[in-house]
């Protein structure tokens, strides 16, 4: 930090401001970084986390198969999240395959989508 600090004093003093005030500003703005970053991003997780809640809550099953799928190549995952919907009051019922993506190599990779209900 001390790196910058000289970098910004000069660069400060080169466009007019005093040494005194770029002292003030660098300060000012160490001090926002201390908590600045840390605090816009425990905002953005607490937005993510309300909404996860909300649509766990009000639409249990289509979260829970939205989820089962987006995790399907990790079986642990899959498992945590079928006792998780059993446990909810949910009943896994079976994977469909609901559409076919093209595979560099040229063949087909089937995408599958869980259903609970």
């Amino acid at each position: 930090m001390a790196q910058h600090r000289d970098i910004f004093k000069a660069g400060a003093i080169k466009n007019g401001v005093s040494e005194h005030r770029a002292e003030q500003l660098f300060d000012l703005m160490e001090k926002f970084a201390g908590y600045g970053f840390n605090k816009s991003h425990a905002a953005a997780y607490a937005l993510v986390a309300y909404q996860t809640a909300y649509f766990k809550a009000h639409h249990a099953a289509a979260f829970m198969a939205a989820n089962m799928s987006a995790v399907m190549d990790d079986t642990d995952k899959v498992q945590q999240f079928c006792e998780d919907t059993i446990a909810n009051g949910l009943e896994v019922l079976h994977r469909i395959f609901t559409r076919r993506v093209p595979l560099r190599a040229g063949g087909c990779q089937a995408h599958p989508l869980w259903l609970a209900r």
